[in-house]
């Protein structure tokens, strides 16, 4: 397996260093707090998404593996893989890398009312 990114969320640093970016069409408030990255929808009537931006060519039609880890709450991979913990887990599965315009990406969606939290991630290619 070939380690695509592999990152722990450090206080002080922004979504950027991590290669990470809030959507504008569905917003969310982040926060790194001792540690974590801390996800809550800013939309009352939508969710929000944290998009990870992934460097490189990518066939859309291999999976990769990503893990999120200590991972709390409710979330969706590219509505592929479910999350829901109610403690700080791993948690890993396959998604697609998706692509627009050149640029390859995932995205984590938090459904209104919900809430997520992770301390990094690491994406492998199978």
């Amino acid at each position: 397996m070939k380690v695509i990114a592999d990152f722990n969320f450090e206080d002080g640093h922004k979504l950027s260093d991590y290669s990470l970016e809030l959507s504008q069409d569905f917003p969310l408030f982040a926060e790194i707090k001792n540690n974590i990255l801390i996800l809550t929808p800013a939309d009352t009537y939508r969710g929000g998404e944290l998009i990870i931006n992934i460097n490189g060519q990518w066939d859309e039609s291999e999976p990769v593996v990503v893990l999120l880890k200590n991972a709390k709450g409710k979330a969706y991979l590219d509505e592929e893989l479910q999350i829901d913990n109610s403690s700080p887990k791993d948690s890993e599965g396959n998604v697609r890398i998706r692509s627009l315009n050149g640029k390859a990406y995932l995205i984590i969606l938090i459904k209104l009312g919900d809430n997520f939290q992770f301390t990094g991630y690491k994406i492998t290619s199978k």
